[in-house]
């Protein structure tokens, strides 16, 4: 089957079968172009048999296209008729048409269902509309019989013929009681009881006002009111606010060169200025603090000075204070001395005091040159209160007594550092007659340790509470942050005022004081008037 053969009469002209017969136009179209493009080719070569195939090739597939598209179209196409599934475009249009038709008729019950349900809403409506209205007739009729019963019972609709006929008895009765005073009835009256009892009282109140015995009456006393309250109040009571003031002032005055401090606040800001130089500043840098906060750093500054000298020249001056002071290692340096006149390196010393000196200051050094390397664990870091450095101190002085015993014993030490100092001093290291010079430096090496426990025992006895009392400092600096804060407190303006900046707490004082004497001079200006 051509495309030439295609019987376009049997399609079904619906708007598919439309669209498919345009594309198959198209398509022929597109072939005939092709073929023309071919016979161009053609031209080219000087037989038709080059482009036969090709030409052929192209007619063959265009046929098997219009082929399949008459499959999906034509229902009578010979592939149709052999119980296939038949045009494919074909059932889909009757596929949607089939669940059109049912959407409808879905579409259609359920306005039938609602407009039936509205109905009968509506009539439900009705019916209660109806009810109402009975109800609220039932319920007003039942008001109004209600209303009408009251009115009867209560007798509304005549009570102003009673309320007329009771104030005419009224009326009647007051006239009587009337005419019974005016009359000075006999004991059947009403009000005679009465009458007597206030007769009573008025003469009672007449001897009381107007006494002729000598005693004060009413009128007397409330004469003498005036005086008694300017006596008895005013006065006691414009005392008592002007001794706050001569209070306040007293104490202002007691602080000297510093003006008239006339108000707490005033009061407060001299004693903070005073506390807060009492309290002072710590040391920092090259300032060296002030107050107790001065004193308090400045011994944690020496406890830490203490624990980094120990190695450098701590040892080196206990040493000299000991070669200084004591006769008998003075005696044996002497005698150490003059052995060895004429042996000495330095040819420049040459008195026998100075190369005295010289001896002692090359053992001086030597024995701080050998303590340099002892490693002393327990040095003080000065980060607590007095008390606990104070006792740092005295833990870092018995270390370093212990380790003075163990590293500069003088039984095992002392011929070691005789002979580094004869070979420092001595030419060739003198003779060995070194026993003056050995005797020395184990006396030294011996004291040593009771030199620096002796100057912890002084420490301790002076910073003891029996004595200069250190570890008191901490209670001391501990009440007087304590004033300062409190101080500063009371005179720093945290105090809302509505009149103006924010106020302390002593102005607030003496702001309501001022408040308090005005008031009290301003209500007994108001009563002596």
């Amino acid at each position: 089957m051509t495309l030439h053969d295609v019987d376009i009469s049997r399609l079904k002209y619906t708007k598919q079968a439309q669209l498919h017969c345009l594309l198959l136009g198209i398509d022929y179209c597109r072939l005939r172009v092709e073929a023309l493009k071919l016979g161009e080719f053609a031209a080219h070569f000087p037989s038709l048999e080059h482009w036969k195939p090709a030409a052929k090739d192209v007619i063959t597939k265009a046929d098997k296209k219009c082929d399949e598209i008459l499959k999906r179209v034509d229902k009578d196409h010979i592939d149709n008729q052999k119980g296939s599934s038949g045009p494919v475009i074909l059932k889909q249009a009757e596929l949607l048409q089939n669940e059109g038709k049912r959407l409808l008729e879905a579409a259609t019950a359920a306005k039938k269902a609602v407009e039936q349900n509205v109905t009968a809403a509506l009539e439900a409506v009705v019916a209660m509309d109806g009810d109402l209205k009975r109800d609220l007739k039932s319920v007003k009729e039942k008001i109004i019989a209600g209303i009408g019963s009251v009115i009867q019972k209560l007798q509304v609709k005549e009570l102003d013929s009673l309320v007329k006929k009771d104030l005419g008895t009224l009326k009647q009765r007051i006239e009587k009681l009337k005419t019974e005073v005016d009359e000075k009835s006999d004991d059947d009256s009403l009000v005679n009881k009465e009458l007597k009892q206030l007769r009573s009282a008025k003469e009672a109140l007449e001897k009381v006002t107007h006494k002729d015995d000598g005693g004060k009456s009413i009128k007397t006393l409330t004469d003498e009111l005036d005086t008694n309250f300017k006596t008895q109040i005013q006065q006691p009571l414009s005392e008592a606010v002007s001794a706050v003031n001569e209070a306040i002032e007293k104490l202002g005055g007691k602080f000297k060169d510093h003006g008239n401090l006339m108000t707490l606040h005033k009061v407060f800001e001299h004693i903070k200025g005073k506390v807060a130089a009492i309290r002072g500043t710590p040391k920092k840098g090259r300032h060296n603090g002030s107050g107790l906060e001065g004193i308090v750093s400045g011994i944690k500054q020496y406890a830490i000075n203490i624990g980094n000298n120990v190695g450098r020249s701590s040892v080196n001056s206990w040493v000299m204070r000991i070669l200084n002071a004591n006769v008998l290692v003075n005696a044996w340096i002497d005698e150490y001395v003059r052995n060895n006149n004429n042996k000495f390196q330095d040819s420049t010393v040459t008195a026998e005091n100075q190369k005295i000196q010289k001896v002692k200051i090359v053992l001086q050094n030597t024995i701080q040159a050998r303590f340099s390397s002892v490693v002393v664990n327990e040095k003080p870091k000065g980060q607590g209160n007095v008390a606990g450095t104070l006792a740092e101190i005295q833990t870092f002085h018995k270390a370093v007594s212990q380790k003075i015993k163990e590293s500069l014993d003088p039984i095992t030490k002392a011929q070691e550092i005789a002979t580094q100092v004869k070979s420092e001093v001595i030419n060739g290291g003198g003779n060995n007659n070194d026993g003056y010079l050995r005797g020395a430096i184990e006396a030294t090496l011996a004291q040593l340790p009771v030199l620096v426990k002796n100057f912890d025992d002084e420490l301790n006895t002076f910073a003891s509470e029996g004595n200069a009392g250190f570890a008191k400092l901490d209670d001391a600096l501990k009440v007087t942050k304590d004033l300062d804060s409190q101080l500063g407190d009371a005179t720093n303006p945290s105090q809302r005022d509505p009149s103006g900046p924010n106020i302390s707490p002593a102005q607030v004082v003496d702001k309501r004081l001022g408040m308090v004497r005005q008031q009290v001079r301003l209500r007994l200006m108001v009563l002596w008037c």
